[in-house]
């Protein structure tokens, strides 16, 4: 997407993809993605022939820049879930602009394709296939992840309603002294996987 300096911004060709994404060419040289939602103006008139003011080039130029993370969140969510925490920061990797990602993950937000709660449980499940870990645990990884504190005590109450937590404490256990964990740590060791005293206390 070029950028370059004209008296006057003119959209020379225009192909409307979608209800609200448009390709369009301005003079002939910029030729770029834009979703209107992104506009801050919504009365610029995308027509061929419209004369564009600087501003308006400006912010048409800006609404293809968050398409384009928009566009690059949707490939890594194609791939798996990520929460907006997760998310944004993949893509400050790829030099988007915190203006134009923050734009893009409120659209994908809006829309159901992002969505913190759905990430908490998809990765709460994956967790659990290789990992005996205890609610205290499972908070802090999911904490780290950029999960609302509240949003994840909702979905570990959720998932544990699913589990039991004791059974995946024996399972914990199990593994602690197939490794060869000497008795004295294994109460510490249970603690360090997020198991409280109660759950603890009881498998013991």
């Amino acid at each position: 997407m070029e950028n370059q300096k004209y008296d006057i911004y003119k959209i020379t060709s225009i192909k409307q993809i979608s209800e609200s994404l448009f390709q369009i060419s301005v003079n002939s040289v910029s030729t770029f993605y834009l979703r209107k939602n992104y506009l801050h103006n919504q009365n610029i008139i995308l027509d061929v022939d419209s004369e564009l003011s600087v501003d308006e080039f400006e912010d048409c130029v800006n609404a293809g820049l968050a398409f384009s993370a928009e566009k690059k969140a949707m490939d890594y969510l194609g791939k798996t879930e990520y929460s907006r925490f997760l998310l944004r920061n993949k893509l400050q990797k790829k030099e988007h602009s915190i203006s134009s990602i923050n734009q893009a993950l409120d659209y994908l937000d809006e829309r159901g394709y992002l969505n913190d709660s759905r990430f908490a449980m998809a990765f709460l499940r994956n967790r659990s296939i290789t990992h005996f870990e205890g609610r205290n645990r499972l908070m802090q990884e999911l904490l780290q992840r950029g999960v609302d504190k509240k949003i994840a005590s909702s979905q570990i109450d959720e998932f544990f309603s699913e589990k039991s937590e004791v059974e995946i404490c024996k399972k914990a256990l199990e593994k602690l002294q197939r490794i060869g964990k000497k008795e004295e740590k294994i109460y510490a060791a249970l603690e360090r996987l997020g198991f409280n005293n109660r759950v603890i206390r009881e498998i013991l």
